[in-house]
């Protein structure tokens, strides 16, 4: 049953979060253990364990993000559906938590407010079964365009796909779609947002799921100019919603070079097809630089693109 409580309440509930003095300290040096794994198990081993998923890689494509000191009063004028468990804390971009299940759905993004601030929740569910928690979940911030990616571990399903659409109508949303997973106990979605959105998620209960709340970043001439910035990627091909998909990314995930396993993430581009990011430069030179250093032992072929850092990368199709 859901339970909506008071300002004081949820105000209080956010204050008293116990976050220990350690904790980021912690959650860095098990990333930097992942970084020196490899490979396709790694990944399911990561999914299935809430310890093993602070050892998940950090991309270099990721930006710091942490929980607003604001959001506590912000509650205060918010719907809240549950009771807040955790506020997600990111380092380096992500932000991990949850515990180990399995048989889980994802089955349902729900709108509580389209005001001002806007929010949504998404729900987990393990049908008949008690559910007692969150499965385990990373998720990853990342910027130039500015997307959320969530992995969430033990769901083999997402009946919110239903949702979608309404999520894409919220006015700080352009985009949300899944991402191939050769995993069958793994679901990845990423949620566009719109450049300057401040995005702020905390773990809830009863019912259980993940609270996203949305509100415009201050803006200033600094920013603005930020979002016209050109930037310099290095990119493969654009490639259809398919199991090779899946298959590509295991090569990469495969790959001994941490220049590679360590920066790489996947996007939609304009098209709707998916494009492999490798990384992000500040000029050709230095772009092609790493294509030199990493092109003979990749499987795809590799490109620079100039674009505009609030875009979408734009469609290449694969012969």
């Amino acid at each position: 049953m859901n339970n909506i409580y008071n300002d004081d309440t949820l105000k209080q509930q956010y204050m008293d979060i116990d976050i220990p003095v350690a904790l980021d300290e912690a959650i860095l040096e098990g990333l930097n253990r992942g970084k020196r794994k490899a490979g396709y198990q790694r990944m399911k081993r990561i999914t299935l364990s809430a310890a093993a998923v602070l050892l998940i890689v950090v991309s270099a494509l990721t930006v710091g993000v942490n929980v607003s000191p604001a959001f506590a009063d912000a509650l205060s004028d918010m719907p809240v559906i549950g009771r807040i468990v955790e506020v997600l804390r990111f380092v380096d971009g992500t932000a991990v938590g949850g515990s180990i299940t399995d048989g889980m759905d994802i089955d349902q993004m729900e709108i509580v407010s389209r005001e001002e601030t806007e929010q949504f929740v998404i729900h987990f569910n393990q049908g008949s079964e008690v559910q007692t928690g969150t499965g385990a979940y990373k998720v990853q911030a990342y910027q130039n365009p500015n997307i959320y990616q969530f992995d969430i571990g033990g769901a083999r399903m997402i009946s919110a796909r239903e949702d979608f659409e309404a999520i894409r109508g919220l006015e700080r949303v352009k985009d949300v779609y899944t991402l191939m997973t050769l995993d069958d106990s793994l679901i990845r979605f990423q949620v566009v947002f719109e450049p300057f959105t401040d995005v702020e998620i905390v773990q809830i209960s009863d019912p259980n799921g993940l609270m996203v709340t949305l509100s415009n970043s201050e803006s200033t001439s600094a920013n603005e100019s930020k979002g016209d910035e050109v930037i310099y990627t290095v990119r493969s091909k654009s490639y259809p919603y398919s199991e090779n998909l899946g298959h590509l990314e295991e090569d990469l995930m495969w790959q001994e070079r941490e220049a590679v396993i360590s920066t790489y993430r996947i996007i939609k581009d304009q098209a709707g097809t998916f494009v492999f990011e490798l990384g992000q430069f500040d000029g050709e030179k230095s772009a092609q630089a790493f294509i030199d250093q990493v092109k003979d032992q990749l499987s795809m072929d590799l490109f620079i693109e100039v674009r505009s850092a609030s875009d979408l990368p734009g469609a290449l199709k694969a012969e």
